[in-house]
């Protein structure tokens, strides 16, 4: 085998490689062995947080629904038996204490897809204190959209890249008979 054929063949099973080893890829929560996921961890839901010296507070919206999880930011005890009112977007909510130690309430309308400050006040017993945060939505479907796009894109190169070897290879005996064709040529015209 000549140099030209070698180099190829490892070109082809370079590409070969490389495109099953990232097809392989196993991305967070794939890896080897039985995980158990958590309530918690399987929430995709745009997430605020907010703190103050005495509470800890983390929220999720979906649609109308705002579901929230407060904690003594000092012990890291969940709070429970306090009177929440939330405000976002001009809308103030009141929310009431759900089975799983969160509070949940309902808005009138739902936030979009914005940037939103967010106030709490939170009454306890003896204790006021208001929590100010920020909602940062996050935009799942423009996410899905760009991976797809990227990977059809990725398909197309590499399927291009591909052909281009195989046409290359089959004209391999073409462009050798006339490349000797010219190296005689040549030596027969000294």
């Amino acid at each position: 085998m000549n140099s030209i054929t070698k180099n190829l063949i490892r070109l082809c099973s370079s590409l070969i490689f490389l495109t099953i080893g990232s097809l392989a890829y196993a991305g967070p929560g794939h890896d080897h062995g039985e995980e158990k996921t958590s309530a918690q961890s399987a929430i995709i839901k745009p997430k605020f947080y907010m703190e103050s010296e005495l509470y800890e507070v983390v929220g999720t919206i979906d649609g109308k629904n705002i579901v929230i999880f407060i904690d003594d930011y000092v012990t890291n005890r969940k709070v429970s038996e306090v009177e929440l009112t939330l405000n976002i977007d001009d809308q103030t909510v009141k929310l009431v204490k759900a089975e799983n130690d969160t509070y949940q309430g309902n808005l009138s309308n739902p936030v979009g897809k914005k940037s939103l400050s967010i106030t709490l006040a939170i009454k306890d017993k003896d204790v006021d204190d208001i929590l100010v945060g920020t909602y940062e939505p996050t935009d799942q479907d423009a996410l899905k959209t760009f991976k797809w796009w990227y990977w059809s894109l990725w398909l197309i190169t590499m399927v291009t890249i591909i052909a281009i070897l195989f046409i290359g290879f089959r004209k391999k005996q073409r462009l050798i008979s006339a490349y000797k064709k010219l190296i005689i040529f040549i030596k027969e015209r000294k």
